[in-house]
């Protein structure tokens, strides 16, 4: 017995008690004692967290050794560890700048430039980065915000309806537009996935846990408001009605059927459908390859300058700064490479666009009452080098800002041999609406896998997403997130 209470007690002292338990704290440079974001919080090899814009974190320990320590890392300081058992609920962490002694050195080697280290960096990316079968455990915040500068439907010689219902139709999808003008919708969605990853860019995708945060006062989006106003103006017809639809000289549907759209109408619960993420994923995770636009100017070095600005360091190796800016008109962004003078791969990449440029744009206002212009898409990335000495992405920062105009005439004809008994209407939409959309991709763990592994993964058709009207700390309790900040805490 008293070997067996011995066993418990060591036990006990060795490992956390039952149950999960999460670590708070707050990354401050020691001097300024200014907060570091985006600081890697690891615990081993594999595991670990990231603070959020406001140099907060939040781990996970319940699987974890009294003895085992945090390891905080963050460029241009030197990496500091902490035990756990040293580490208090809500402490903060002080970080200290990095002194590189050989930052004169290498600054001044004049054979070395900013052009040849990019050339060197194309040259190994290939054996640099994870390239195998591995699998991701990915943690995704988005913050969607849309401004409704104008929005309106009116329904225009609908045979189908008399003077009276038409007006009153009418009456009714202006205070729906009234309600939006103006307005502000802000909501929050979180998710936690599993994704793995195969040879030729194949991709399979296990959600764990979505949610949904949006209080009633700030759930207006476009496709709500959208449902809506067609609810009102198709509830008048039978689901067996078909139509051609136009829209100045173009055909939109040549059979629109009413069943599908009134189904879709219906009010259902919001789920997370694996089909339709693993095609955004499978988007955004091609384009990690250094050849794509988003990593331009990678993938068009011609059309840009390059100038090696400074030295730094990160987990103890040599950082090169490379700053870049447009060389050719052509060319949209500006920004930083931090490249390891080791084996030329770059740990962090900042990218914005400059001033007066787009990443995309339309302009068809007046000819057909179109408009877009993404104004803004800036993209931060930090990769973290794993066991193996390959790196992977470990923080993911797009920001965008998008603005719409539409103002379109719709004309719906159902498809009737006879012209008389023929249901003929037309559909006015206006939209003009400012949209900005924040997304963090956050890699909680990442391993190498074989192909066997891989295609042992079964998928599953999704799963539900819990809605909230606040942010609750209990809704991502056991797992590891980035902490939320206090905009988010206070969301309401």
């Amino acid at each position: 017995m008293k070997i067996k209470i011995l066993c418990t007690l060591l036990f006990s002292l060795c490992y956390t008690l039952s149950g999960a338990q999460n670590l708070r704290g707050t990354i401050l440079e020691k001097n300024t004692q200014e907060t570091i974001p985006f600081a890697t919080v690891q615990l081993g090899e594999n595991y670990g967290a990231i603070s959020n814009s406001e140099g907060k974190f939040n781990i996970d320990t319940t699987q974890t050794r009294r003895s085992d320590s945090l390891k905080i890392s963050s460029m241009g300081f030197e990496t500091h560890q902490v035990s756990l058992k040293e580490f208090k609920d809500n402490d903060s962490i002080f970080l200290e700048p990095a002194i590189n002694e050989l930052a004169e050195v290498f600054l001044r080697d004049e054979e070395l430039t900013a052009d040849a280290l990019i050339e060197l960096f194309l040259k190994h990316k290939d054996s640099n980065y994870v390239s195998n079968a591995n699998q991701l455990n990915v943690f995704q915040r988005t913050e969607y915000k849309t401004k409704f500068k104008d929005y309106g439907f009116e329904l225009k010689k609908a045979n189908y309806l008399s003077k009276a219902t038409r007006k009153k139709i009418n009456q009714d999808l202006e205070q729906l537009s009234h309600s939006v003008k103006g307005s502000t919708s802000l909501y929050y969605n979180e998710r936690l996935i599993n994704l793995y990853l195969g040879e030729a860019d194949s991709l399979k995708l296990v959600p764990q846990k979505a949610i949904k945060i949006v209080s009633s006062d700030a759930d207006i989006d476009i496709e709500k408001v959208q449902n809506q106003a067609f609810k009102k103006i198709f509830e008048k017809l039978k689901d067996a009605n078909s139509f051609k639809v136009r829209t100045f000289i173009f055909k939109v549907e040549d059979s629109l059927d009413l069943s599908k759209i009134n189904k879709s109408l219906e009010r259902k619960v919001d789920s997370l459908k694996t089909k339709e993420t693993k095609k955004a994923y499978q988007n955004f995770l091609t384009q990690l390859s250094f050849r794509n636009k988003l990593f331009e100017p990678l993938s068009a070095p011609d059309d840009y300058q390059f100038e090696i600005t400074d030295v730094t360091s990160f987990n103890g190796e040599i950082v090169y700064i490379i700053s870049f800016e447009p060389d050719r008109n052509r060319a949209k962004y500006k920004g930083k490479l931090y490249m390891t003078a080791e084996n030329y791969s770059i740990v962090r990449f900042e990218r914005q666009l400059i001033e007066g440029k787009s990443d995309a744009k339309l302009n068809l206002k007046f000819l057909f009452g179109v408009k877009y212009d993404s104004y803004k898409k800036d993209l931060e990335l930090m990769f973290f080098k794993n066991a193996n000495g390959k790196y992977y992405p470990k923080y993911i920062n797009m920001t965008e800002g998008q603005y719409f105009y539409v103002d379109r005439k719709f004309v719906f004809k159902e498809n009737e041999d006879n012209r008389r008994e023929r249901l003929k209407f037309k559909l006015n939409i206006l939209a003009e609406v400012d949209n900005y959309t924040t997304n963090e991709f956050f890699v909680v763990s990442q391993q190498e896998i074989d192909e066997n592994k891989f295609d042992s993964i079964e998928e599953s058709d999704g799963i539900i997403i819990d809605e909230y009207k606040r942010y609750s700390p209990d809704i991502w309790k056991d797992y590891n997130v980035i902490e939320a900040t206090e905009k988010l805490k206070n969301y309401k």
